[in-house]
């Protein structure tokens, strides 16, 4: 092994661990809320040493914050999906957000736990500004396509499209609810989706 596979292997490593230590971030900090959770609880859960911890990161506040970029990237990614996959927005883009919306939640339970729990210590020194500029960003996106579904005659009469997107980025708290209800009575991921989509007919027109 050269020297330069051998920083491969190690930098490889680095990141493993950084994402193992994120993730049992997440877990306690959605468990135990932000006010409660330590640092040495995250180090327990990620199975690293305090002082382990306290190389990847200077603080508990500089780590959720960390939390939140990753979540906050994978529905960024997650939105790049849906743009390409519905040509750019309309009722196409609405619908597959409503799909996607419903797998990432069941998929992910404990990053999507994470953006409810972000919403309730917004008041905290920077989250405020953290968490507005997420559902500033998440809302501009809905909205554009919601424009271009008026645009084509998709949206029905009546609807705004700005108070459309903040009741649509509202849902994915609603979703987090809707998955513990799904869970404990064992209902298919799909009957959520048909629920939804269903829901998103009242707006849509029917093409």
């Amino acid at each position: 092994m050269n020297i330069v596979q051998k920083y491969e292997e190690k930098l490889s490593e680095q990141i493993k661990k950084h994402d193992e230590l994120i993730e049992a971030a997440i877990r306690v900090f959605n468990e135990k809320g932000y006010s409660a959770a330590t640092t040495a609880a995250i180090a327990a859960e990620a199975k690293v040493s305090e002082p382990t911890l306290y190389k990847h990161v200077k603080s508990k506040r500089e780590l959720y914050l960390e939390c939140f970029k990753v979540v906050e990237a994978e529905l960024n990614g997650l939105f790049l999906i849906i743009e390409r996959a519905s040509r750019g927005g309309g009722a196409p883009f609405i619908k597959l957000l409503i799909s996607e919306y419903v797998d990432f939640v069941a998929e992910n339970p404990h990053k999507s736990k994470f953006l409810v729990h972000l919403f309730a210590y917004r008041g905290e020194k920077g989250f405020e500004e953290t968490f507005n500029g997420f559902m500033d960003g998440t809302v501009s996106r809905i909205e554009k396509a919601l424009i271009e579904a008026r645009q084509r005659g998709e949206l029905a009469e009546g609807i705004d499209p700005s108070v459309l997107a903040a009741a649509f980025f509202s849902q994915y708290f609603t979703l987090n609810v809707l998955e513990s209800v799904r869970v404990g009575r064992g209902i298919p991921v799909e009957t959520i989706k048909r629920t939804m989509e269903r829901m998103a007919s009242g707006f849509l027109n029917e093409k």
